[in-house]
């Protein structure tokens, strides 16, 4: 998703292993702090791109407006 290779740019997310499962780790103050500086210059980050999401679609058009480029 958008949100997670903004996170993985920014060497917040680290891969480790627990037992037998490979898992993603972030820090929640990191992901607090990184994600609402980014959603001020990209109000659509944790929305998907396919066409076929009825949820992210209207979402979308709800930004229409509210930000030069939406």
């Amino acid at each position: 998703t958008k949100v997670v290779r903004f996170l993985r740019a920014r060497n917040a997310i680290q891969d480790v292993k627990i037992g037998a499962s490979h898992v993603q780790e972030i820090a929640m103050r990191t992901l607090v702090d990184l994600c609402m500086g980014r959603l001020k210059v990209e109000p659509d980050l944790l929305l998907c791109d396919r066409a076929d999401c009825d949820f992210c679609t209207a979402s979308k058009e709800q930004l229409k407006g509210w930000k030069p480029g939406y």
